[in-house]
């Protein structure tokens, strides 16, 4: 198998992943953001995690794992694009790293209070952990956004993938970086990432011949 298929083989697998381990976690009635810390108490004593949300977690996990293999699998595919603007497939190599370790890096931010909560921690504790781990995802909203960016220029540069997939990346990087400003309540830009990466992911597990006329 070559490293573009593998790319889009690993791609696609974490989304999947990903979105299959949040739809196994998502408990219902959650608080909105800067609810009082006694709703988080109640809605945690209503709606305990189960054995769904705790394999849920695990598959998110794997998803994120394997964007840990995307990345470097992708940037051999970026890095044949040779010259001055070269540079650009290392820094979206770079950052999509740093945006999966973010992610990863939060989870147990929240894994504690699931555990441990509402006995062996307080309302407010509770609250100002969940909600940190709900900013430390907002954070990885403007690195997605910068890895957009970055591949996007690259690509419109270079050619090294269908000039689509360019003009598409740099839309989305931008309502990425623009979203933060939302904080909690900001629009869901991690939709429009993964949405490029399902496409680049197809685009790259095509026959090279089929890839280079899309």
């Amino acid at each position: 198998m070559t490293t573009s298929r593998v790319a889009g083989v690993l791609g696609i697998l974490g989304v999947v992943l990903v979105f299959a381990g949040n739809a196994l976690t998502s408990l219902p009635d959650a608080p909105d953001p800067g609810a009082p810390a006694a709703e988080y108490t109640r809605w945690l004593t209503e709606h305990p995690p189960g054995n769904a949300f705790w394999t849920g977690a695990y598959v998110e996990v794997l998803g994120f794992v394997a964007f840990l293999f995307f990345f470097p699998a992708l940037w051999g595919v970026l890095r044949r694009a040779q010259g001055e603007w070269d540079w650009l497939a290392v820094a979206a190599l770079g950052i999509g790293m740093v945006a999966t370790a973010v992610k990863l890096a939060s989870g147990p931010i929240a894994v504690v209070v699931y555990d441990r909560a509402p006995a062996n921690l307080s309302a407010d504790t509770q609250a100002a952990l969940l909600e940190s781990n709900g900013w430390s995802f907002v954070l990885t909203f403007a690195l997605d956004g910068a890895f957009l960016l970055a591949v996007g220029s690259l690509i419109l540069t270079t050619r090294v993938l269908p000039r689509w997939l360019g003009w598409t990346a740099l839309p989305f990087g931008v309502v990425g970086l623009l979203s933060v400003l939302g904080g909690l309540d900001g629009p869901p830009a991690i939709l429009l990432y993964f949405l490029w990466v399902v496409l680049v992911s197809v685009v790259l597990i095509l026959p090279e011949r089929r890839r280079a006329a899309a």
